[in-house]
């Protein structure tokens, strides 16, 4: 192989590490800011209510809100928890969409040896990131 053709390869290997590596890195993100977190006694707050439970209570005490007021917040955080749960949901489906597909892309342009070597490195890194993502 001659060096202009090591050169290549070389960048491109550097480059399907950082294209995967940004995929890691984008699913790491957007796990860590769209998916409730684990509380250590139970479920997790927001699944719960809980957090946003605690908003009203505070808000109704600094506020000093009526009745009425805190029946018509209690009706707004209603209506907003159910859209951000089903953007949440519409979200985390298109990055899994997404990330098959990136996938797919890379495993066209690999050897059969390639391929299982690749499958091999993202079930690794998948395997570690579930690990650090547990409580």
């Amino acid at each position: 192989m001659t060096g202009n053709a090591r050169t290549i390869r070389a960048w491109f290997g550097v480059f399907v590490v950082l294209v995967f590596g940004a995929g890691v890195a984008t699913g790491l993100l957007l796990h860590r800011y769209l998916e409730p977190p684990l509380a250590a006694d139970g479920p997790a707050p927001l699944a719960e209510g809980a957090a946003p439970m605690r908003l009203m209570a505070l808000m109704a005490d600094e506020l000093d809100l009526t009745p009425d007021q805190q029946r018509k917040l209690e009706a707004i955080v209603d209506a907003r928890r159910q859209k951000v749960g089903a953007f949440r949901e519409n979200l985390r489906v298109r990055f899994q969409r997404e990330a098959t597909e990136v996938g797919a892309e890379i495993g066209h342009i690999l050897t059969p040896d390639q391929r299982k070597r690749f499958d091999a490195l993202v079930s690794r890194l998948q395997s570690r990131y579930l690990e650090r993502s547990r409580p």
